[in-house]
């Protein structure tokens, strides 16, 4: 269907209002043991050296921008910290955080939990409030994705030129890829640029992959990685035994609190007919280094810096946990720690 003139170009002067450069004053706060610095990268520099960082003293931090707006600002603590999004629109602003390091370990469980002075913002975290309640709510799957799908639809309908709308299609993980293409013509043409929906563009590619790669019994995909010595490694080498794939990376709080519990069925399992190969989505060698440096990782690691598997499957979340036979054919794909503990235990794996 084409769209009329008329409303193209309000699409087009709606955008080129919302990308005028604008001085942006944040003010806030973090709750909790924390008193280093704040950092804040846009859309994706993350890799880049041009991140800009405040110190916090006094649980109080100050940023002072000049960016086009609305933007994506990405805050997060050092290291070992997740990233928190929110969408920076000012001219004053007040995020307030929470910090918490959980059961002695270096990890920041960093969180935004209250933003003022963004529109676009406001309309982001109404949707995810929604959506929390929705995941809460005891319905079934299917009920559930349904009612995700048509309440995504109307913030579509009603903001197809603002990129909140592309940001909360790039994270409906759990939408097939029919509706996320319903969802992505919605949008105004003069997003087609943006960071955003170039994530929505990826998000159904890999849905697309994932139904065409991940077939039980299919060879998996023999990728170069590389050993923390920069040795090349890849996963023929362990054929003749099954192995167990663990995709992690290290901003990643969930990978991270799994460890402990891997390094346990490491120690009580591991033998020649199964191996655990941890694969890194990193792309920096260093910090994957600094990380793995920080903890006891005895099982063998690798980095996959251009996430190969990560795009060749269509992976959309990690940790995510492969299985592999003794042929290095897909044998269970997401299959849990403890399920694979009643494999072992139970002397399926032969």
């Amino acid at each position: 269907m084409k769209i009329p003139y008329f409303i193209l170009s309000l699409c087009m002067l709606f955008f080129k209002l919302q990308a005028q450069h604008h001085s942006i004053e944040i003010s806030g706060t973090i709750s909790g043991s924390y008193n280093s610095k704040i950092y804040i990268f846009f859309e994706d520099e993350y890799k880049r050296k041009d991140s800009i960082s405040s110190p916090v003293t006094d649980g109080r931090f100050y940023f002072k921008l000049n960016r086009q707006a609305p933007v994506l600002g990405r805050l997060f603590l050092g290291r070992f910290s997740p990233i928190a999004d929110v969408y920076l629109e000012g001219p004053k602003m007040e995020i307030t955080c929470t910090n918490e390091i959980r059961n002695n370990d270096s990890f920041n469980i960093f969180q935004i939990t209250q933003v003022k002075g963004s529109r676009t913002e406001e309309l982001k975290r109404n949707f995810e409030s929604w959506l929390d309640k929705l995941s809460k709510s005891g319905l079934d799957e299917k009920a559930v994705n349904e009612q995700y799908y048509q309440q995504l639809m109307t913030v579509v309908q009603n903001n197809p030129g603002s990129k909140v709308s592309p940001y909360l299609i790039s994270k409906a993980y759990s939408l097939p890829v029919e509706k996320l293409e319903t969802l992505y013509k919605l949008l105004a043409p003069a997003l087609a640029n943006s960071y955003e929906t170039a994530q929505t563009e990826k998000l159904i590619a890999r849905h697309k992959n994932y139904q065409e790669h991940i077939v039980i019994g299919n060879a998996f995909k023999n990728v170069a990685l590389i050993d923390r010595d920069s040795n090349t490694v890849n996963t023929d080498r362990y054929k003749g035994k099954y192995l167990y794939i663990v995709l992690w990376g290290s901003h990643c709080a969930p990978c991270i609190r799994e460890q402990p519990d891997i390094k346990a069925f490491y120690t009580k399992y591991g033998n020649n007919n199964l191996e655990i190969l941890g694969i890194s989505t990193d792309r920096d060698f260093s910090k994957w280094i600094n990380t793995m440096s920080n903890k006891d990782l005895p099982w063998p690691q690798a980095l996959d810096k251009k996430d190969a598997i990560i795009s060749y499957y269509g992976i959309e979340a990690i940790p995510c946990h492969i299985l592999l036979d003794r042929e290095g054919k897909i044998f269970k794909w997401d299959l849990k720690l403890a399920e694979l503990e009643e494999l072992v235990a139970g002397n399926h794996l032969k």
